[in-house]
């Protein structure tokens, strides 16, 4: 009579381990035996395809700590404050942002034996398999970083790295998915590694992360108060970055930083501006689309021709398409005009990049044109200056109710005239600028011409003078 084998087919306490470039899957299992390698890959998301046909599946359950450190420092605090459950992701994470702003986050405490400040507000995850085999592990920890002022800019949300050697979690699927998501509706800055008791930070885009693919942290869209970076990372954690001028919005400068040149993306955007202290604002992705949309639009705006006509004239000449373009895009400056001047007013000067920015959204002679017509139109205002009014008086504008309407304006005369004055002096300096360039390039063809002249002569004419016909371009 054959043996029966009664040994369990069941795997259990699975462990994925690398070696090079392979992963290895190590399972306690009567079948294969305790610890025994039943699986391997070059890809460590088919390792957990493996676990996940083979481990039951668990229920998930989300907790917040409002102040860990009530927990971790007793002494310090009257009482614990209560760990909360939540049941869902989405609920776990709306407290979770609801509890970040509290001054208590941004207090400056001392360092832990691990050498990190107290975690305050905490976010973790614990899960059961058919009701036993609980486990638990903090994910994100909230913490004062290095610096002393008792401010949120310092404040920074680090990924508890307690899970990358939790074998119940790091070897489930959908609990990395969980992390996934985490890094796309909170985002971490740092991720805390433990050692031998110790704990170092990585920012976490510089983490090499084998866990889970990130979401939001690839890409960045930071301003400055004079540009807009964008960055990107790398498969190498080198980053490329491109900065636009936030009032033109033209390419300044792109280029790549090495990994070794930055710390975070904001160190990054600081390092390519070139300015160590600048003041940086994080912005939603979309704003690179509305950017590159503004970057293809200015130059044509500019390029669009000012109908100087009545309706009646352009309609003789058979410039209908034109002119209604023309008509669209004065509109729109007289809006844009009045909104940046409303936005950017601060009760005692004007923003000075705003004559800049319509220069060149919608060119100098639409602008010129437009604030002459409000003037013309305003011939009893004394707030225009004589010098402004004589300028606007040098255009040869039309007279119908379209251009009636253009000369509406609900903005203090005051501020058009200051804007005019500026919008002049910005294109004297344009001017001045390209006045400047054309001699350089003027400069180059003559040399070259004296050069091409001199190969050209004979050897015993080198020496001799030469006529002017000798420099003709």
């Amino acid at each position: 009579m054959p043996e029966i084998d009664t040994r369990s087919t069941v795997e259990r306490n699975f462990l994925i381990q690398k070696t090079n470039n392979t992963y290895l899957v190590r399972s306690d299992s009567d079948r294969f035996g305790k610890n025994e390698i039943t699986y391997q890959s070059g890809n460590r998301e088919d390792c957990l395809n493996y676990i996940a046909q083979r481990r039951p599946e668990r229920q998930i359950r989300f907790y917040i700590i409002p102040d860990l450190m009530s927990w971790s420092q007793p002494d310090y605090f009257e009482k614990r404050t209560p760990i909360e459950k939540y049941d869902s992701l989405q609920e776990a994470v709306a407290r979770f942002q609801e509890l970040f702003p509290q001054e208590y986050n941004a207090e400056v405490t001392d360092r832990n034996s691990a050498g990190l400040t107290y975690a305050r507000l905490t976010l973790g995850m614990e899960w059961t398999e058919q009701g036993k085999h609980p486990g638990a592990v903090d994910l994100i920890h909230v913490r004062k970083g290095q610096a002393d002022n008792a401010t949120h800019d310092d404040v920074k949300k680090d990924l508890c790295g307690d899970f990358t050697f939790v074998d119940g979690f790091n070897t489930d699927r959908r609990l990395l998915a969980m992390l996934r998501q985490l890094e796309h509706e909170i985002g971490f800055d740092r991720v805390a590694l433990y050692h031998d008791g110790k704990a170092t930070t990585v920012p976490f885009c510089l983490w090499e992360n084998e866990f889970f693919e990130p979401i939001g942290s690839t890409e960045a869209i930071l301003e400055s108060r004079r540009a807009y970076i964008l960055l990107s990372l790398q498969q190498d954690y080198a980053v490329d970055y491109e900065i636009y001028d936030n009032v033109t919005a033209e390419l300044v400068d792109s280029g790549r930083l090495p990994r070794t040149d930055y710390l975070s993306f904001e160190e990054a955007a600081r390092t390519a501006l070139g300015e160590p202290g600048a003041s940086l604002k994080r912005c939603d992705l979309t704003v690179r689309d509305s950017l590159l949309r503004a970057v293809d639009e200015f130059p044509k705006k500019r390029m669009e021709p000012v109908i100087l006509e009545t309706w009646w004239k352009a309609a003789e000449q058979q410039l209908h398409d034109p002119y209604n373009r023309s008509q669209a895009l004065n509109l729109e400056f007289m809006d844009e005009m009045t909104s940046r001047i409303r936005s950017t007013y601060d009760g005692r000067s004007l923003n000075g990049s705003l004559s800049r920015g319509l220069l060149a959204e919608f060119g100098a002679e639409r602008t010129s044109v437009l604030l002459a017509n409000v003037i013309q139109h305003r011939p009893w205002d004394g707030r225009f200056s004589q010098d402004n009014r004589r300028w606007a008086q040098g255009f040869s504008l039309p007279h119908d109710d379209m251009w009636d309407k253009l000369s509406h304006c609900d903005i203090h005369p005051g501020l058009l005239d200051v804007l005019t004055t500026e919008v002049r002096r910005e294109i004297r300096a344009q001017e001045q600028t390209q006045s400047q360039e054309q001699p350089k390039r003027l400069a180059d063809r003559l040399e070259a011409a004296r050069e091409s002249v001199q190969r050209q002569a004979p050897a015993q004419d080198q020496n001799t003078h030469r006529t002017k016909s000798d420099l003709e371009l």
